[in-house]
């Protein structure tokens, strides 16, 4: 069977919301989407008994007992895909009906790339440590569709220290021509070389995609639950030392760079990621772009606490001087965002389209869905471009 769009999971130890995404993806019934699963759970019965009852033929399992990293377990993953194009998405998220249009849209442009605002779910089990956003909210922008320079975007991440995707080609939460997701694969023995898949991949792509795209509608559902990296990010926890992250590869610590400090943030893990990719692809000569300050003064904006393990980075006049410059900004751009969100949460106001009381992932696909043919996406799409 030749499939046009592979979805693929990932997942370890999180049956309770992957159930939910492939009874979402299932619900499509699509005979040109396959779903790859790879399962690094030690105990998959409960799975196995709801794969068997669910009987989809286009769903394909992989199960691996022995104990890996996130980003071991997404390049199985994606070596088990046989689509045309793939779009890697967590257990937790799932795509709309229209990804697949755009999908085909993509193929007959010869678009190598695309990415799209996403729609954002919070599952009931989500803490929040200041604010309770609504249940389900997405961008009411008008559509458009642009060519993006992924070397640009790619400059643009390294003059923020490695600490944005910005509009960089990814296949996390993106689409991705598989021949592309190859090239990197040829070149460094891994389609996410780095220990955040996410940046990892972004980083390499942006470095063979030629033709990439950004298209102005959500195509899919990013599921923020308590487990995940969304969800630790709204109660505040998303921080640790890197031994003691079990996710990452188990020599992350040892092959440290010497210039980021060795903390497990969302900046950090990024900016590493980013560096470790560049130095895969042999593009290490891009690493002198690198904004390291602007990295430093990301750390102190929002995690003030490790200021003892920034100050040894901080070892001369100018990079002192550098760090406050950002910090003054991004501190300032904080506070204001802080602001804006505590009064676009007491009265709602808001340029998205917000929902409260969204029950499941299911319903909130069920949503966007209708959002999306309502206003004729698709159709507008292709008389665009």
């Amino acid at each position: 069977m030749n499939y046009l769009l592979s979805v693929i999971i990932p997942t370890k130890n999180r049956y309770i919301y992957l159930k939910e995404c492939i009874r979402t993806i299932v619900s499509l019934d699509s005979s040109e989407i396959e779903i790859v699963i790879q399962d690094n759970t030690q105990k998959n019965e409960e799975i196995l008994h709801f794969l068997q009852k669910l009987n989809f033929p286009n769903i394909k399992y992989f199960h691996e007992t022995n104990n890996l990293s996130q980003t071991e377990n997404s390049d199985l993953a994606l070596s088990n895909a046989t689509g045309k194009y793939v779009c890697y998405i967590g257990d937790d998220d799932t795509i709309t009906k229209q990804m697949l249009d755009v999908v085909i849209w993509a193929d007959q442009r010869k678009i190598e790339s695309c990415i799209f605002p996403v729609a954002i779910y919070y599952w009931p089990d989500v803490v929040f440590k200041f604010f309770k956003y609504p249940t389900l909210s997405f961008p009411l922008n008008r559509l458009s569709v642009n060519n993006i320079n992924a070397k640009e975007q790619l400059n643009k991440c390294l003059r923020k220290g490695g600490t944005t995707l910005n509009k960089l080609p990814k296949v996390y939460h993106g689409i991705v021509l598989k021949d592309k997701l190859e090239e990197v694969y040829e070149k460094t023995n891994s389609y996410f070389p780095g220990p955040s898949p996410d940046m990892a991949n972004a980083t390499s792509l942006a470095l063979v995609i030629k033709k990439h795209v950004w298209i102005e509608f959500p195509l899919m559902v990013s599921g923020y639950s308590y487990k995940s990296a969304g969800g630790m990010g709204a109660r505040g926890s998303h921080k640790a030392r890197i031994k003691d992250v079990a996710q990452l590869p188990l020599n992350t610590e040892e092959k440290w760079e010497h210039t980021i400090p060795k903390i497990w943030l969302a900046s950090t893990i990024w900016s590493e990621s980013c560096i470790k990719a560049l130095r895969a692809m042999k593009y290490e000569s891009l690493i002198k772009d690198m904004n390291w300050s602007y990295l430093y003064a990301n750390m102190l904006t929002h995690n003030v606490e490790y200021i003892e393990e920034v100050k040894p980075y901080l070892n001369s006049p100018l990079k002192i001087i550098k760090t406050l410059f950002w910090f003054t900004i991004l501190f300032t751009q904080k506070s204001f965002n802080f602001i804006r969100n505590f009064f676009r949460t007491k009265f709602n106001l808001t340029k998205k389209r917000t929902y409260h009381g969204v029950s499941s992932l299911e319903e909130a696909m069920v949503i966007v869905n209708d959002y999306n043919q309502k206003n004729n996406f698709v159709d507008k799409l292709t008389k665009m471009y």
